[in-house]
This record gives structure tokens, C-alpha cells and sequence, in this order.
């Protein structure tokens, strides 16, 4: 529920108003993901899309994929993340829920990270690798919960974007 707040600073002694004010009052924090009540979207940096696309940096199929992962973007990071749980998501479970095969689902990923638009994240021997979108050229939310994650896609990136994006770190309470 959010309502507004008139406030008043006044001097005792005269009387004079100082400074007035509304102050907005919500149970909202502001920049926070939508509660499912309201259309929710994606940041696609129009300018790095474009030059991928006039470029020919991916093949339809790819930029299919590329598309289909951005559904899956974390709020405030760029990992992929199962919509329910929001943990990140392994390959198989990705192919899993795009309800592709994961072999060619592999190969594809394995082609955007060699094209520097996924970042590929390795937890170790054994362990099931998660995936980042480049920051660069798509993000959910209006700051970034660490900015390591975008770095990723400044240092030694196979894609060059015509324009980097920069990002605020995200306030934590």
C-alpha cells in the first residue's frame, strides 16, 4: 500500500515554514523485481544488438537461444537461473526447460561463449557449469549485485561491443 506524507518544517519561535515536503510512503523497495501482478522486461542494449545482428555474429539459430536464455536472467545478475527455485541453472537443466536436446543445446552454448556472448562458469572437476549473459548486451533489473560479473565480459572477451555499458553495484541490506 503506498500513500503520500505532507510534511512541515517550522520554527517554533516564529512560526515560518522552512521546508515543506511530501514523503512517499510504500512497502515497496524500490527497484525491486516484479511481484507477477505486472508485465515484467529485459534491458537489450539496442546499439550491441544491432551490431550482432547487422554483423552476423550469430546464426538464427543461435540468437534463438540467445533470446530463449534471456527468460531465465537472475534479477540484478546475469546468471542463468531456474524461474522457480532461482538457483543457477546446469546445461541439462536448461535444455530441460527449453525442451531441447542437451547435445545441441551444448554445442550452440559452447558457440556463444566462443563468440563472447555467454560466459561460461566452472565450479570445479565433477561439478555442472553455469552460464552468464553478456552484460553488454542484455541485463534484468537497474544495478548489479557484484560487479566481477560484469568484468567477465571486459577482460579477454571475444565480443567487442560498439558501446560498454557500465553498471552501479546494487545496495544490500
Amino acid at each position: 500500500q503506498s500513500g503520500k506524507t505532507f510534511r512541515q518544517i517550522i520554527d517554533e519561535n516564529t512560526g515560518e515554514v522552512i521546508k515543506e515536503y511530501w514523503i512517499v510512503d510504500s512497502n515497496k523497495l524500490p527497484g525491486r523485481p516484479p511481484d507477477g501482478k505486472r508485465a515484467h522486461f529485459f534491458k537489450l542494449y539496442a546499439t550491441n544488438w544491432r551490431d550482432i545482428v547487422s554483423n552476423k555474429r550469430l546464426t538464427p539459430y543461435e540468437a534463438g537461444v540467445f533470446s530463449m536464455l534471456m527468460a531465465f536472467l537472475d534479477w540484478q545478475s546475469p546468471y542463468i537461473v531456474h524461474p522457480k527455485t532461482k538457483r543457477n541453472m546446469s546445461e541439462s537443466e536448461i535444455a530441460n526447460e527449453l525442451k531441447i536436446s542437451r547435445s545441441q543445446l551444448h554445442d550452440t552454448i559452447q558457440s556463444l561463449v566462443d563468440k563472447g556472448l555467454v560466459a561460461k562458469v566452472n565450479k570445479g572437476i565433477g561439478r555442472e557449469c553455469h552460464f552468464m549473459l553478456n552484460t553488454n548486451v542484455c541485463f534484468n533489473g537497474n544495478a548489479i549485485r557484484d560487479k566481477n560479473d560484469h568484468n567477465v565480459f571486459l577482460k579477454d572477451c571475444a565480443y567487442k561491443p560498439p558501446v560498454t555499458i557500465k553498471y552501479r553495484e546494487a545496495q544490500t541490506k
